[in-house]
């Protein structure tokens, strides 16, 4: 397959005269006639999800499409493929979003210097204009090196081979969960590593490796880590493994970017007999934001073996940016997962300009409350977590304003649409914080004018005390409302 398969689908859009995600909806709208159930589909209309058409005047064409349609179904290979990067395709960006033009001269120097753009396949359709926000650069922004302390020294597992000292895991103190992060060294080829994203979140919290391509470093003491072999950093955490741990979330960057056999061997084949595990999940952006091809029946029965023979429930944190991101596509694939009895639980990082806007709650209000009511409707589960931007685009008391209206009056929505939590992350060692409305009345508000930040003091469950900075937004986080 070709290495630039995004520029021959901008000739063949040209040989058509229709554009890029013309194109790519014509390609949806075959794989959605042939390969989504009728059950998805009904879901879809009635709860009026797009779902792309065949075109009349493009039927002459149609045995191309057909023979993409399975590419587009089969094939997470095929979307990496065809996927907008960069430089590369810088062309072709400024073409699909012209309101780069005028500053193409600073977007050609970030994407060269210090950001790795991507934007998959899907995401270019014409009925996620507002989802694909997640992925379009914001000019200059460089991602917090790592806002939930992944990386901690009091968090972080390591172990050493012959290079030198490689990651293995992290464990917030007392957490009943092991972060196991995948950590290959960004490569040029997505399939080879998880550093390189090719999910392309812009506000990743792990952006400084992801976006950014920087290698992993302990923070405090900016120690280099090297590269392991998933299967040495497996077999190295379930020598560590405490007992009173019964949880592991596998993340990445996009950890199902490993193909089966890695799965298998490298990842389930050893985890599995860890006698204190019962619950496995993998945090992934591949179902909802654009590579949902990923999810195979070969995986299912690897992870669905280990739980029929070992007892080890499945789960799939499945990131979600916006509810347009609950295509037809996507809602088959999650009722795949469901069928085998693989729990979904859906979480929807809060991030400015893509489902939030700190000057129109609103706006944000709606956007929402539909993404809640679709995750119910449609997905039959509720939103598992809203988790506040951990680069900081969000104000945390418009978010808990948001969060109040919604769900804490209990008006105007049922406890089914209701989320699991509303979380603050931080590099704190307690972690987690979940949020309510009642967190304004014992919050601890200062700012700082000179740095023009405002510093909050939130007392913690755990009896201790969690400091969070955002910048200062006047008229937004200038003073505490209620």
């Amino acid at each position: 397959m070709s290495k630039n398969m995004l520029k021959y689908f901008h000739q063949q859009s040209q040989k058509m005269e229709i554009d890029i995600p013309t194109l790519i909806d014509e390609i949806r709208a075959y794989a959605i006639s042939k390969y989504i159930s009728p059950t998805v589909l009904k879901l879809c209309e009635k709860n009026k999800i797009p779902i792309p058409q065949k075109t009349k005047k493009l039927l002459k064409y149609s045995s191309y499409f057909e023979e993409e349609a399975k590419k587009w179904w089969h094939s997470y290979v095929y979307h990496l493929s065809n996927r907008l990067e960069g430089i590369k395709d810088f062309d072709i960006f400024l073409k699909l979003f012209p309101q780069y033009k005028t500053k193409k001269i600073k977007l050609r120097k970030y994407l060269e210097n210090s950001y790795d753009l991507s934007i998959l396949p899907l995401n270019l359709s014409k009925h996620l204009k507002n989802a694909v926000k997640n992925h379009l650069p914001e000019i200059g922004f460089i991602s917090k090196q790592d806002p939930y302390g992944i990386k901690n020294k009091k968090s972080v597992i390591l172990d050493k081979n012959e290079r030198g000292t490689f990651y293995v895991a992290t464990r917030k103190p007392k957490y009943a969960t092991y972060l196991f992060v995948l950590t290959v060294p960004w490569a040029k080829d997505p399939t080879k590593g998880t550093f390189m994203c090719p999910i392309g979140c812009k506000h990743c919290y792990r952006g400084f490796e992801t976006r950014h391509k920087q290698n992993i470093k302990i923070i405090k003491k900016l120690q280099d880590i090297v590269s392991s072999r998933i299967s040495e950093q497996s077999r190295s955490l379930a020598k560590k493994w405490k007992e009173e741990i019964y949880d592991i979330l596998v993340s990445g960057g996009e950890p199902l970017l490993f193909n089966n056999k890695t799965w298998k061997e490298d990842i389930v084949d050893i985890i599995k007999h860890v006698p204190h595990l019962y619950s496995f999940r993998i945090c992934t952006g591949a179902l909802a934001l654009g590579l949902f091809a990923r999810i195979d029946n070969e995986l299912l029965r690897i992870l669905t073996n280990m739980r029929d023979e070992y007892g080890i429930q499945i789960g799939f944190n499945i990131h979600i940016a916006h509810w347009e991101n609950l295509t037809p596509e996507m809602i088959e694939k999650a009722y795949l997962l469901q069928k085998h009895n693989i729990r979904i639980m859906p979480q929807i990082p809060l991030v400015e300009g893509v489902n939030f806007w700190n000057h129109d709650l609103d706006k944000t209000i709606e956007t929402i409350r539909k993404t809640s009511r679709l995750c119910a409707f449609v997905l039959n589960e509720p939103v598992y977590k809203y988790i506040l931007d951990m680069q900081g685009s969000v104000s945390l008391l418009q978010a808990i304003k948001v969060y109040r209206y919604l769900f804490d009056r209990h008006q105007e929505e049922s406890n089914i649409i209701r989320p699991i939590s509303f979380e603050l992350f931080t590099s704190h060692d307690t972690g987690n914080m979940n949020l309510s409305y009642h967190t304004l009345y014992a919050i601890q508000h200062n700012i700082d004018k000179k740095k023009k930040e405002v510093i909050y003091t939130i007392p913690h469950p755990a009896g201790t005390k969690i400091i969070w900075k955002e910048k200062l937004l006047k008229g937004i986080n200038d003073k505490i409302g209620f």
